[in-house]
């Protein structure tokens, strides 16, 4: 929280990062986000490269039939695994290709998405930390997990939209933090998210 801030130390400040419009990296990025301050962040896919013309409906129907996770396995007991993948269909394809190709719906939707995207999807991952500065930057970095995790679905991390929430001073303990995170993913499920906790 800002030194000057008048914040009531009860409320929740929160921080909005589209980090497509961000220009000069992590450090840029860091210096958005007010040092040392406990809280829980969330990852949303911006869809910001949608572009208007020609191209809008390839690169709309990529998105649409993109995987929405990567694949993950467990344990089937007593001695099986199972694999869970994402396997996007689109039933309506020809009625969504000719809407898809109007200029006044790829202006429209184009706004909509690009301004409010968060508003239509649950996280892609929920966190929490001690010190959110010190964790976005390791989420941030080149080998990060994260990271890695959203690149097998072609989601760039360096292009999303992440969502802050500083915790009250009065909930600044790591175990309140960590009940805020899991009422959070509990409520939203987010698709990247291994486990809660």
């Amino acid at each position: 929280m800002p030194e000057n801030s008048t914040l009531d130390p009860e409320e929740l400040n929160l921080i909005e990062l589209r980090l497509a419009e961000i220009k000069g990296g992590i450090d840029s990025i860091s210096k958005r986000i007010p040092d040392k301050i406990p809280g829980i962040y969330l990852w949303y896919n911006s869809f910001y490269n949608l572009s208007v013309g020609n191209d809008f409906y390839s690169e709309f129907i990529t998105a649409i039939k993109s995987p929405k996770h990567a694949p993950r396995t467990g344990r089937l007991n007593p001695d099986g695994e199972i694999e869970l993948t994402s396997k996007p269909l689109l039933n309506k394809e020809e009625p969504i290709r000719l809407l898809a190709n109007k200029k006044s719906f790829q202006n429209n939707f184009k706004k909509l998405i690009s301004e409010h995207s968060q508003l239509f999807q649950p996280p892609l991952y929920i966190g929490k930390s001690k010190n959110l500065k010190q964790r976005i930057r390791s989420h941030l970095g080149i080998d990060s997990p994260l990271r890695n995790r959203f690149n097998e679905v072609n989601i760039d991390i360096d292009k999303c939209v992440l969502v802050m929430i500083e915790t009250p001073q009065n909930y600044a303990k790591e175990s309140e933090i960590e009940l805020y995170e899991e009422i959070f993913s509990r409520l939203f499920n987010p698709t990247f998210t291994l486990r809660y906790g």
